[in-house]
């Protein structure tokens, strides 16, 4: 259909722009939520409908253009700090429903981070899942679906009964799984 293929050359064209290697840059560096957010949905689009030839620039990027594991340790980062904001969001719950809602905004971003892995490794995508967990060729590496699992685990432990889950809680359960 028309639109789809309007839709995938669109992404070429990002493609062929190093979309890739500017939006693992800025995931590395980028303070702003904001602009990490961009990122993330730039990355997301350029990776939609498991697209692969995105995937394989992503990669490109991942093996050839980052041997200390720069973007892993920040996506490592952004995986650890919102496990301490859900710990933040599930206490201040426990006290006053109402005062949850500012610890609601970091926990989203692990939506985002997810969502962006998923797509990475859509397509049973095999080396793109090896990279994920070890960078073998990286100086450092750290392992994302570690990571991803303590994130699953501390929710387990802080949302024990699914039936109290709200439907943000929900969304946070669903996209680790």
């Amino acid at each position: 259909d028309e639109r789809d293929s309007q839709y995938v050359g669109e992404q070429r064209m990002v493609m062929e722009l190093d979309a890739a290697e500017v939006i693992c840059l800025t995931l590395c560096s980028a303070e702003s939520e904001r602009v990490q957010d961009e990122a993330f949905r730039l990355g997301k689009n350029m990776l939609n409908r498991g697209f692969t030839e995105g995937q394989d620039k992503f990669l490109q990027f991942f093996t050839n253009k980052d041997p200390e594991s720069l973007f892993f340790f920040a996506i490592r980062d952004r995986i650890r700090a919102c496990r301490h904001a859900l710990t933040d969001y599930t206490t201040a719950k426990e006290i006053n429903e109402a005062s949850a809602e500012k610890f609601k905004a970091p926990c989203e971003q692990i939506l985002q981070i997810f969502n962006f892995m998923a797509q990475l490794c859509e397509g049973h995508n095999l080396e793109t899942q090896n990279i994920l967990r070890e960078q073998p060729y990286a100086l450092k590496t750290c392992n994302l679906f570690e990571e991803s699992l303590d994130f699953v685990v501390l929710q387990g432990k802080n949302m024990a009964e699914v039936r109290q889950m709200n439907s943000f809680e929900a969304e946070l359960l669903e996209s680790t799984l």
